[in-house]
């Protein structure tokens, strides 16, 4: 049992640290007033670079906690000498291990000494190279090798996306409002200003991430749970259900902000109860993260593979795809744009 909740944890820590690693870059330079500003300045990125650094170690622990049940699973005594070093080496597993804590070791020494304007898209690519590493060994990879595994990379990036734009508002929005407010002449109006001109800017990052999440998502039901009448018979399905509903939730939430609330900010009192909305909105998608990881460490229970061929997969494959090259694309159009010096 205790070897369940290890893999369990490891699993989530793995993934948590993924989405954080990628998304809080990426949201950083996307929606920061001045994403180049140096440490010293008003808009200063320290904390988000302390959570990736954070990130990077999580990801050592969790992939080595994951590495070591996966060998344990084999039995303790079938293991030897031999064995061990075929895990370390030559297994896939193995691979993907050294390739993590790699990775993490060599973030860990580089990212610090990087200029701030150099360190977010290094720090996003590194994340990337991980968000691989995962959907190399998902449930995907190992049920449907080939073009299939795309789908479940695509889901982590939308989710990192998305999660890590709500991260950066919930945790710098206030600042930024503060900050803004005490530099324009206007005084708070500026600040109000600011937060317009973001939200506005985080429609595109959210709506990328949303649709990566919805298109992908779909994909791997489709995969996974052929048949929807296992939703409510296994505890892969129940949790499915659970997170879906947060999810949906969510996303209604997050439309409320965009299409709605801006709209009506007017004061500093507005401007802070827009903020805690954020905030709840973050701690939803937080739940839908862990409920996200949780999946991982579930079998989805597949019956066989020929039943897939009458599914919507297809359709819902290529919409994942459409959605993701164009997410990418409107990601690389919106780095272009001016930063938000209201």
């Amino acid at each position: 049992m205790w070897i369940t909740w290890f893999e369990t944890l490891s699993r989530i820590g793995l993934f948590f640290a993924s989405v954080l690693w990628v998304g809080l870059p990426l949201a950083w330079r996307m929606l920061s007033p001045d994403a180049t500003a140096s440490g010293n300045a008003p808009y200063s990125p320290i904390h988000l670079q302390k959570w990736v650094g954070m990130a990077t170690g999580l990801l050592a622990m969790a992939a080595t906690g994951l590495f070591v049940i996966q060998i344990l699973g084999v039995g303790s005594e079938n293991l030897s000498w031999p064995l061990l070093q075929w895990f370390v080496f030559e297994s896939e597993l193995g691979w993907m291990w050294l390739a993590r804590v790699l990775m993490a070791g060599l973030a860990s020494i580089f990212l610090p000494k990087l200029a701030v304007s150099r360190w977010w898209w290094v720090a996003a690519i590194t994340g990337l190279l991980t968000q691989i590493s995962i959907s190399l060994v998902s449930h995907t990879a190992a049920h449907f090798p080939g073009p299939d595994v795309l789908i479940d990379f695509g889901h982590l990036l939308g989710s990192a996306i998305w999660a890590g734009g709500l991260l950066v508002l919930a945790t710098h929005l206030h600042e930024w409002h503060t900050v803004s407010a005490k530099r324009e002449r206007n005084g708070k109006r500026g600040g109000v200003r600011l937060i317009r001109k973001v939200t506005q800017r985080f429609a595109t990052l959210g709506i990328v991430g949303v649709g990566l999440l919805a298109a992908s998502g779909l994909s791997l039901v489709a995969l996974h749970l052929p048949d929807l009448g296992e939703l409510t018979k296994t505890q892969y399905g129940e949790t499915l259900i659970i997170k879906t509903f947060l999810a949906l939730g969510a996303m209604l939430l997050g439309g409320v902000h965009w299409l709605i609330v801006p709209r009506f900010l007017r004061t500093p009192t507005h401007a802070q109860g827009f903020i805690l909305s954020i905030q709840i909105e973050t701690a939803i998608v937080v739940g839908v993260l862990f409920l996200a990881a949780r999946l991982t460490s579930l079998s989805p229970g597949h019956d066989a593979h020929h039943v897939v061929e009458a599914s919507l997969a297809g359709p819902l494959k290529m919409l994942s795809g459409f959605i993701l090259i164009g997410g990418i694309a409107a990601l690389v159009w919106q780095w272009d744009k001016p930063e938000l010096n209201s």
